[in-house]
């Protein structure tokens, strides 16, 4: 039996395969310095073998791990992952995403296949759903917006709109935004505010502007 001690263990397994020997039970033991290679074998070296027996040998390790991919998982399955490893999750941080990407892992550090220490953390960026905010609309054009939607009420048809939820939608947050809105060719208004005739329309415009004007807005 060679002495297979203070080898690599890739070398250490190519001579156990040269002598006809093979490799029984492989075990580790902690041993920073010596990471990598062998420091103790069964049998040992000068015994005598014969072909087809094994060998047992102790692997030192460093203490550390294989870290394995938790991408495109949830955090929870990720969690079990990362503790069947001998790892735990680590710091969780937030990123807007579209909604096909929520509640996965997007990133994570350390990356998948380096080697990080048992029962250290891995971090992980997991993706919510990005929020859509209405911009805030100026309190001048709120005021012009109500007298105009109230007039039309007073005088309606079932066929009204409600006009601060169809204002809105368009993203008109000024007084510059609706200028442009009511500047329009009346049946560009009709489509973009979903008015269901030319009269409402024209109606609509007509009570936007007066307000508009009378507010001194």
């Amino acid at each position: 039996m060679v002495q297979l001690i203070g080898q690599r263990e890739p070398d250490a397994q190519k001579l156990i395969k040269a002598q006809g020997l093979l490799l029984g039970e492989r075990t580790t033991k902690v041993n920073v310095e010596q990471a990598g290679r062998v420091i103790d074998q069964k049998p040992v070296a000068t015994t005598k073998v014969r072909a087809g027996d094994t060998v047992a040998i102790v692997v030192a390790t460093d203490d550390k791990v294989d870290v394995p991919s938790v991408l495109g998982m949830t955090p929870k399955d990720a969690e079990v992952v990362l503790l069947k490893a001998e790892l735990k999750p680590g710091k969780i941080t937030e990123t807007p995403v579209e909604a096909e990407k929520a509640g996965i892992v997007l990133n994570q550090a350390p990356v998948a296949g380096d080697r990080a220490a048992r029962k250290s953390e891995v971090a992980m960026e997991v993706g919510v759903k990005r929020q859509v905010t209405t911009p805030t609309a100026d309190p001048k054009l709120a005021r012009v917006v109500d007298l105009a939607a109230t007039r039309l009420r007073d005088g309606a048809t079932d066929a009204t709109i409600d006009l601060p939820a169809a204002l809105q939608k368009l993203k008109v947050v000024s007084l510059a935004d609706l200028d442009k809105l009511t500047a329009l060719d009346r049946n560009d208004v009709r489509d973009k505010l979903a008015i269901r005739t030319l009269a409402e329309t024209d109606r609509t415009i007509a009570a936007l502007k007066k307000a508009r004007k009378e507010l001194g807005e």
